[in-house]
């Protein structure tokens, strides 16, 4: 099972999960806790989403639509404390198709609404 090949992180309130447009390591699955998003645009445009990642949220997930494998956004632990079931991207990746871009049309959806 795939929760088989994840670990445990856990994050205390202002930890920073990981920072925008650095290179995707691995894609979170929030249990617990609250995730605030932050995403900083070129043309000087910041949006914040206070609970962007709650339970049962995934983060990290550009790596399975875009071909530029960097997080879109910082995330940091906005509750006292948070918990995330982590998975490494590399070994997702060798789980399944080495490219899911422009597999099937909800991949070809997803990627446009975010573009």
């Amino acid at each position: 099972m795939l929760v088989d090949l994840c670990h445990i992180q856990t994050l205390r309130q202002g930890d920073r999960l990981y920072r925008q447009n650095t290179r995707v390591h691995n894609i979170y699955f929030v249990m617990h806790g609250e995730i605030s998003l932050t995403y900083n645009s070129k043309m000087d445009f910041t949006e914040h989403l206070s609970r962007g990642g709650y339970l049962g949220m995934t983060l990290g997930e550009e790596l399975l639509f875009y071909k530029r494998h960097t997080y879109r956004e910082t995330a940091v632990c906005l509750t006292r404390d948070a918990c995330c079931l982590v998975i490494s991207a590399p070994l997702l990746l060798r789980l399944g198709d080495d490219d899911f871009v422009s597999h099937g049309m909800a991949a070809e959806m997803h990627r446009e609404d975010m573009d």
